[in-house]
């Protein structure tokens, strides 16, 4: 990063992960807009960056994304009380618990779903996100400078049973993660990062070590057949693990 303070949008803002990204970036110096629909999360968050003596880097903003008002009230908010945006981390969500509390126990079917259930976990996991970029990436990309971050979930969880608007609305936003770093590339606004490349800075800002980082166990490699097969000239087929070592945490575009 450059030595001018950059500026960060968080959605999800009070939740855990929402916290620990916000205390992350203001410890790395960055001004935030910490986003959320409740109200005690965000006076907690306050509290503390006002404890640490930075509650002028912070900006509380309550609202609910799954209303399109809110998305341009959001962004207003933020470029008036810090100027413009630099950094963009969709992190909203709706837990599938919201809809019944029992969920792990008594999974709901997508038969039970109604068609307002569904469009709120949309709402808030693929519209939001899309509504929120196009807003600050025009400005990004005329300053040559912008990161934008989508929290997904794992591809186990989205087609998990149990989770019939959680799962496919975070699949979205992960297939419009990756169009949209590819739209980005070469605009000289936001640079793609190879999945093997390091997330690093931003990562090492906030406390959390890059996915690709982190320790796996190792899986043994899959059986090729012996000798008998040995007619068969054509070489092994190549083994993708990509499903099963995709990032909770995805880097949309940096």
């Amino acid at each position: 990063m450059s030595d001018t303070q950059r500026v960060a949008i968080v959605t999800g803002a009070a939740g855990g992960i929402g916290r620990a990204l916000v205390k992350g970036l203001l410890d790395a110096g960055i001004r935030v807009a910490a986003v959320d629909r409740t109200r005690d999360g965000l006076v907690v968050i306050a509290g503390t960056a006002r404890e640490q003596g930075k509650d002028a880097a912070l900006l509380t903003i309550e609202a609910d994304l799954s209303h399109e008002v809110a998305i341009s009230d959001v962004v207003g908010q933020a470029h008036s009380h810090f100027g413009a945006i630099d950094i963009l981390v969709n992190n909203a969500g709706i837990g599938q618990a919201t809809l019944r509390p029992g969920n792990w126990q008594q999974p709901l079917r997508f038969w039970e779903v109604t068609a307002d259930q569904w469009r709120q976990f949309i709402a808030v996991h693929t519209t939001a996100p899309l509504l929120l970029a196009q807003t600050v990436v025009p400005g990004m990309i005329e300053r040559k400078w912008g990161r934008i971050v989508n929290v997904t979930t794992s591809l186990g969880t989205m087609i998990r049973s149990g989770s019939p608007t959680y799962g496919p609305s975070k699949a979205a936003l992960e297939a419009f993660s990756a169009i949209m770093a590819k739209d980005l590339d070469g605009t000289g606004g936001c640079r793609m990062r190879p999945k093997g490349s390091p997330a690093g800075a931003f990562w090492r800002c906030i406390g959390i070590p890059p996915w690709h980082r982190r320790r796996r166990p190792r899986r043994p490699a899959p059986r090729w057949p012996g000798p008998a097969s040995r007619r068969c000239r054509s070489s092994p087929p190549a083994v993708n693990n990509r499903t099963a070592t995709a990032p909770s945490v995805r880097l949309a575009a940096e």
